[in-house]
């Protein structure tokens, strides 16, 4: 197969209904009743977890303008603006279905909403922000498919995504692998890039990713390879690529962000009881069974970054 470059624009902005059959952690958890709600230490949802998480590791007083990109039903914002109801919150989305449900989700809050593609968003509304939060949307960004070290190095295609690659491999910012074809989250690096270009101080992203490990006792039950080349993920009428969160990393490096990266299990913590492990040795096809060890198995597969610009350091990048 040559080389092609994976979008899910069009589907966002004109298919695009709902997530239902596309089952986020952080949608997963927003039942109370639902099965994974009860096997946490706190029962809590993902956005009071999460908040409870970052403001632990930088000054709730320092982030009064919050954007989140690809804001899903709303629910984390909403969780967000419950724990700090000062915050000053822009969503921004592609999708008119999206949007339309946070704005129901969020009505008792004072909220901006844009609906725009994130690359046509003003770097000057960037810039005004003190965090911006991209929770499991980063593999949404164009994926550039089955390229090659040669052709990034020698070609002449003229693909303008080809010629961001180069550039990014030119200032040893990426790497391609010697031998064979890969994927390259150019979409998500170019993303990042452009939240560091406007120096945002705090910047929170997670996805699938494709560099994903187990180093704790779940090692035994949850095998995870840490392939390193973006994997597709088939959804209904579209597409998606886990990270390769290096690639991320290294931009972030580049303009001198402290960095902290982890999985989901940093800050969703689960009461690992003999009933977890039975479950697992078992491999018991029980709906509810089954719906938790997914469920597990995601904290591990998704990754995190937590970005953070200390007072005067600089940088630069592509």
């Amino acid at each position: 197969m040559s080389f092609f470059l994976n979008q899910t624009e069009h589907y966002h902005k004109n298919d695009m209904n709902d997530l239902m059959w596309e089952v986020t952690v952080c949608n997963s958890i927003e039942p109370a009743n639902s099965p994974v709600r009860q096997i946490l230490t706190q029962n809590r949802t993902y956005g009071e977890l999460l908040a409870a998480y970052l403001f632990n590791l930088i000054p709730k007083k320092c982030c009064n303008n919050v954007m989140e990109v690809g804001g899903g039903y709303g629910y984390l914002m909403r969780d967000l603006l419950g724990n700090s109801p000062n915050i000053k919150a822009n969503m921004v989305d592609i999708s008119p279905a999206m949007m339309a449900r946070q704005r129901q989700t969020l009505a008792a809050f004072d909220v901006n909403y844009l609906q725009s593609n994130f690359f046509d968003i003003d770097p000057g509304l960037i810039q005004s922000q003190d965090l911006v939060i991209m929770n499991e949307i980063v593999g949404d960004f164009p994926t550039a498919c089955q390229i090659t070290n040669d052709m990034v190095s020698h070609g002449n295609y003229g693909d303008k995504s080809l010629d961001k690659i180069r550039e990014y491999v030119t200032k040893g910012i990426i790497e391609l692998p010697e031998d064979g074809p890969t994927n390259l989250n150019i979409g998500a690096i170019q993303a990042l890039d452009k939240l560091c270009s406007c120096h945002v101080p705090y910047i929170f992203l997670s996805e699938h990713s494709c560099e994903a490990m187990v180093k704790d006792h779940m090692a035994p039950y949850i095998k995870l390879e840490p392939l390193g080349n973006p994997q597709e993920i088939r959804l209904i009428g579209h597409s998606e690529y886990t990270i390769r969160f290096s690639h991320l990393e290294s931009i972030a490096h580049s303009f001198g962000y402290r960095v902290v990266r982890g999985n989901y299990t940093d800050f969703i913590k689960v009461n690992f009881s003999n009933r977890i492990y039975r479950i697992f040795k078992s491999n018991s096809q029980k709906d509810a069974h089954e719906i938790i060890r997914h469920f597990i198995e995601d904290l591990y597969i998704y990754e995190y970054l937590l970005l953070i610009r200390e007072p005067l350091m600089s940088g630069g990048s592509t």
